[in-house]
């Protein structure tokens, strides 16, 4: 009898040893595992704020969320990312996280609804006056928030050599953004504008700033989608000629830059000396007037073939197109009678 005990004790014994030593291997081997499952549970700690950028893979995340004290196990993390599917539906924004075991944050990353900032880009805005700068007490500075990094890779050859131009590249649209700043909204507006419109622009950059140029001045000229192809045409009729665009839109631009806001352009505005008055100077402005939208990049796209070569706003939004001098003439006369 005392022989049994003595066997079983010895039985008991090596079980435990083993079971000791395989333990104390697997500690020594994945600490991280054994904390996320025998500490993070009982650990009591605030809430941490954590933000999600767009585009950042789980992987990433997950690195950020055990170097920010959230969690202490990458790999256990990306294990419940993959199960519950979090690391295809990954939302960007602000979140706000208790410490924990790895799959109670994935829990809050999919049950938190994220903060973002919302900003609407509206057509035809000022190249300079693409982010509420003064509103956030955010400082301009083109060559750091507009910079090539923020823009999709395969766009980056298209874009002009002067960072404050790359705003026209920016396609006007209602944006949440994860961080209140310039480069969140470059870096989605960009991107949508590339998805949209970027198997249809020309390989060579000068190509893609001349169409630039162009959609900016339909922008400024038509109020309505359904014209922006016509004066994409007129354009197109004026240059092909060598006549001069005389863009109203030019003037008042030209004028903004000297310091004069006006609505209405007079003849002594005509006059004004600038590269941008396209009733002087022929050929295109030096750059965009402003950003265009969707409908004004696929207007210079697709311009509408026809003869004309002149137009005059009807008093409605619309305007009243003419092939010929004499044509015009009568059609002035008309709206303003």
């Amino acid at each position: 009898m005392k022989v049994k005990k003595n066997l079983a004790f010895r039985c008991f014994f090596m079980i435990s040893l083993i079971v000791s030593i395989s333990a104390a291997t697997l500690w020594l081997m994945f600490p991280d595992w054994w904390y996320d499952v025998c500490v993070m549970p009982f650990r009591s700690s605030p809430a941490v704020d954590f933000r999600i950028s767009p585009g950042i893979r789980a992987s990433r995340i997950a690195e950020d969320l055990v170097a920010e004290g959230i969690s202490v196990s990458r790999g256990n993390l990306i294990r419940f990312m993959v199960r519950s599917g979090l690391d295809r539906k990954l939302r960007p924004g602000l979140y706000s996280l208790i410490p924990g075991p790895s799959w109670r944050v994935v829990e809050q990353l999919l049950n938190q609804e994220p903060l973002q900032f919302k900003i609407t880009l509206i057509p035809g805005t000022p190249l300079g006056d693409y982010f509420p700068f003064e509103e956030n007490s955010v400082s301009r500075d083109d060559e750091m928030q507009l910079s090539k990094k923020f823009f999709p890779e395969d766009m980056v050859d298209l874009l002009p050599s002067v960072p404050a131009y790359r705003a026209a590249y920016l396609l006007p649209e209602t944006y949440h953004l994860p961080e209140l700043n310039p480069e969140s909204l470059v870096s989605q507006a960009s991107r949508l504008w590339w998805n949209l419109l970027g198997k249809r622009m020309p390989k060579a950059s000068k190509d893609a700033f001349d169409l630039a140029i162009k959609a900016s001045l339909v922008e400024r000229e038509s109020l309505k989608d359904e014209e922006r192809p016509v004066i994409a045409g007129v354009i197109e009729n004026r240059l092909k000629r060598g006549m001069p665009l005389q863009i109203d839109a030019t003037v008042v631009y030209a004028l903004k830059l000297k310091g004069r806001d006006v609505n209405r352009v007079s003849y002594e505005d005509l006059k004004v000396d600038s590269p941008y008055n396209t009733y002087r100077i022929p050929g295109l402005p030096p750059s965009p007037i402003c950003i265009p939208s969707a409908a004004s990049w696929k207007a210079v796209l697709s311009p509408d073939k026809h003869g004309y070569l002149y137009y005059v706003a009807d008093g409605t939004g619309g305007h009243v197109f003419s092939r010929t001098y004499e044509q015009h003439r009568r059609a002035i006369r008309k709206v303003r009678n």
